[in-house]
């Protein structure tokens, strides 16, 4: 099927003096809304922050006990891993109540 080639005449013209004034959608002379921060949420989100570095080196410290005391198969070296992640949930809830608390 063919079509005609578009050109500029045959597009609808707009008078810009009829068009609607440009409106900015964030005005210089007031600043956004920002929403209420929920404390709860605050915490949850810096427990997990904390979690991911204190998890990982509670982990690698049971690893390294578990080789240390002569363990070297696979089971003993995944339980000390999974005892240091566990661990690490308290620990870090911990932390985090103590640092927003001193905030």
């Amino acid at each position: 099927m063919w079509h005609a080639p578009l050109s500029l005449a045959s597009l609808p013209q707009s008078d810009p003096d009829q068009s609607p004034p440009h409106r900015n959608p964030l005005p210089y002379n007031r600043a956004p809304k920002r929403a209420a921060i929920d404390p709860e949420d605050t915490m949850f989100r810096l427990t997990l922050i904390l979690h991911l570095f204190i998890g990982s080196t509670l982990a690698g410290s049971g690893v390294i006990a578990a080789l240390t005391m002569g363990y070297g198969t696979l089971t003993p070296i995944l339980i000390a891993a999974a005892i240091g992640f566990v661990i690490a949930f308290p620990v870090s809830a911990m932390i985090a109540k103590t640092l927003l608390s001193k905030s």
